[in-house]
């Protein structure tokens, strides 16, 4: 079963640390740097009228490149010394620099549209950075920025909330959509998507086993569900129950994924 919560937990790479006192060539310095160069980026990422303004075209390549730069200089090896030997690490890093590299020359070229696409890709992998090791204060570089205005839909702004480490907005951004949106109730793609990153969060950047499975089980959730999703829903719901009687078992290997998937193959 593709959907089972420890295979979800196992999606996610590895954590970037955003410890303020380290000096800038560090590797904590190296992530401020990057959280900077995005953060001063963001105005006119979500705001397309903005980022496709002529007016506004060198100073936006400007701080694209900038951002591109702050990735290329973060240093892997530092990261396993740090982090230790994660695969991820490789995978997510590189991910980060092709992201910003395309969206560079996209933008370059005037394509502003794929630029676009590319840069907000890179929230993704800051939320399964932040979620797999939660190093490094809760919103410290962004404590005072506000996305409430941001042209993005809610996965996006959930994104945005976990590079932030702000979990808990993370999490609200989704609940509203799940259940206040009438949109949302069509049951799609993006409406599973959206209950498949509040799981994500839940376990990765909070591990809020109770209140996760309480979500789950909500009749508002359950009540109008397709028999696919109703039944992806209980198959979180037993790996849930189970990993909170087992919480050693959340630690994400090879074996135990395997475990999980012979023990729930013939339900």
């Amino acid at each position: 079963m593709k959907y089972l919560v420890l295979l979800t937990a196992a999606t996610l790479c590895v954590s970037c640390n955003s410890d303020p006192i380290k000096p800038k060539n560090s590797w904590a310095g190296r992530m401020q740097g990057t959280a900077q160069a995005f953060q001063e980026l963001m105005p006119y990422l979500y705001d397309a009228e903005k980022f496709t303004n002529p007016k506004n075209s060198k100073d936006i390549e400007k701080k694209i490149a900038n951002y591109s730069r702050s990735i290329h200089s973060i240093d892997e090896n530092k990261a396993k010394v740090i982090l230790g030997d994660d695969p991820y690490i490789r995978k997510s890093l590189n991910s980060l620099k092709e992201l910003t590299s395309r969206s560079h020359e996209s933008f370059k070229r005037g394509d502003r549209k794929n630029s676009r696409i590319l840069l907000k890709a890179t929230t993704n992998t800051c939320f399964k950075c932040h979620t797999r090791q939660n190093m490094g204060p809760e919103k410290m570089r962004w404590k005072n920025f506000d996305i409430s205005t941001f042209e993005a839909f809610p996965i996006e702004k959930a994104h945005i909330y976990v590079s932030m480490r702000d979990y808990g907005k993370a999490k609200k951004t989704l609940q509203a959509f799940l259940f206040d949106s009438e949109l949302s109730r069509k049951f799609d793609l993006s409406y599973e998507s959206a209950l498949h990153y509040y799981l994500m969060i839940s376990l990765r950047g909070q591990k809020t086993f109770d209140e996760t499975l309480k979500f789950l089980t909500s009749k508002t959730l359950v009540a109008d569900a397709p028999t696919p999703l109703h039944y992806t829903l209980k198959h979180w719901q037993r790996d849930l129950k189970y990993f909170k009687k087992n919480p050693k078992q959340m630690k994400v290997t090879l074996p135990a994924i395997y475990k999980i998937i012979k023990r729930n193959k013939n339900i």
